[in-house]
């Protein structure tokens, strides 16, 4: 799976989850999708989560999903 595209559009509001989704398969991609996908009510997918994105409230879940986690993270 590339969550490559999904990290550059979350970014700027998401920076942690997108560095941990941004990087080589591991863990840390897997606990980064999961949160994200939660947060958006879809599921653990890139391309569905990128669809997703075009949701105007869906960089500000994610945001703060990120901060609810970030002591996970």
């Amino acid at each position: 799976m590339d969550w490559s595209r999904v990290a550059a559009t979350i970014g700027a509001k998401a920076p942690l989850l997108a560095g941990l989704i941004g990087g080589p398969v591991g863990l840390g991609v897997t606990a980064a999708a999961a949160i994200i996908s939660h947060a958006l009510g879809t599921p653990s997918d890139p391309d569905i989560v990128e669809t997703a994105l075009n949701d105007p409230a869906a960089l500000e879940k994610i945001g703060q999903a990120e901060s609810a986690n970030s002591l996970q993270l």
